[in-house]
């Protein structure tokens, strides 16, 4: 390849990455949400990202990283709830996410031994499932419903990574 073939391969990608922010940017204008300050996917990049380290942690390290990492995913998720959800993610999932997220929070601090904590984000974990709508059959309305979700949500996980889903 020479030179100009180069120059124009790097061209037509500069202005195709240059088309999907300006289009993405006046999407989101016209759907009148709000706009962060950073590149919009970048958001749901983090999330995903976090998602990942968060259930790796849950599954393989110790209960204090597996805290930590799901600490860290609630705290990428509220930032993304603070913007008003992603261009793929409402804020409605956020919330459903956030309900999970707390539920298996709780489940760690109760095997640690810390009760309150685990009581608070039961607590969390129940506010964010009403608030989200998601969770209608079976409804989560309490403590073991909130843990029998996350037991069956953490089986089916499992069965779906086996199969290299």
């Amino acid at each position: 390849m020479n030179k100009r073939g180069v120059l124009l391969v790097v061209g037509c990608f500069t202005l195709g990455v240059a088309l999907g922010i300006t289009g993405t940017y006046f999407v989101m204008k016209a759907k009148d949400r709000s706009i962060p300050g950073q590149v919009l996917i970048t958001e749901d990049a983090l999330l995903a990202d976090a998602r990942d380290r968060a259930w790796d942690a849950y599954q393989h390290e110790s209960k204090p990283v597996a805290i930590y990492a799901l600490l860290e995913e609630l705290r990428v998720l509220k930032q993304a709830e603070d913007h008003g959800g992603t261009p793929w993610t409402e804020k409605w999932e956020l919330s459903a996410t956030m309900a999970i997220v707390n539920g298996r929070l709780a489940k760690l601090y109760e095997e640690a031994g810390q009760t309150n904590e685990s009581a608070r984000c039961v607590e969390e974990g129940l506010r964010r499932a009403k608030e989200s709508g998601a969770f209608v059959y079976p409804p989560i309305t309490n403590r073991a419903g909130l843990m029998s979700y996350i037991a069956t949500d953490d089986r089916t996980k499992e069965l779906l990574q086996k199969r290299g889903r």
